[in-house]
């Protein structure tokens, strides 16, 4: 029917209390892994395109660059910004933004993405209004770099660059689009407190 919506009923993802619950039980059971790596700790991604308030917003879909080592599997079928985003400004360094993922199956299950991720922010009141990040999680060692094992999210470091930056408290919007490796295209949307 002309003009109607289909909704689909969606598993939620894990709540932050059963991640950190699942992190304290790493940290009181002796004889949990410790993962190897912690993506909060790589070095941000800079903005790859800059966009001033007036300009036309940029596009959505990241281009497909070619592969430089094997592929990573790709099981998900969405993706969402989860509420463990985080924010850490301070005047001695530049400011980064952790962006956390969930990505799922068909059966709203944790698995594993992989592709070209474009990530665009929009800072209502700052210059550049627009920032866009091009993040590459297409293969293996690009899927293990940014997968945090402890709470099960993908994350994705940046580090925005304002000549005005946006006033703290300031609803940031995040529209992200992953072109995958099966060809598939996946969007998420949401938005953090600067």
């Amino acid at each position: 029917m002309p003009g109607s919506t289909a909704r689909t009923n969606t598993p939620a993802p894990p709540s932050v209390a059963m991640r950190l619950a699942a992190l304290v039980a790493c940290v009181v059971v002796p004889s949990c892994k410790t993962p190897s790596n912690d993506p909060a700790t790589q070095a941000p991604t800079k903005p790859t395109e800059t966009i001033l308030s007036g300009e036309a917003p940029p596009p959505t879909v990241p281009a497909v660059a070619p592969p430089t080592s094997p592929l990573a599997a790709h099981e998900a079928t969405q993706f969402v910004l989860t509420e463990l985003t985080q924010v850490e400004r301070s005047n001695s360094r530049a400011a980064t933004i952790d962006l956390r993922y969930d990505a799922l199956d068909a059966s709203g299950n944790s698995t594993r993405m992989a592709g070209e991720l474009r990530v665009v922010l929009r800072a209502a009141g700052a210059e550049p209004e627009y920032l866009v990040f091009d993040v590459r999680i297409a293969s293996e060692v690009e899927q293990v770099r940014h997968f945090d094992e402890t709470l099960r999210v993908y994350v994705v470091r940046l580090e925005p660059v304002f000549t005005k930056p946006p006033a703290p408290g300031t609803a940031i919007a995040v529209a992200s689009t992953l072109r995958a490796n099966d060809g598939g295209v996946l969007e998420s949307t949401g938005s953090f407190a600067w």
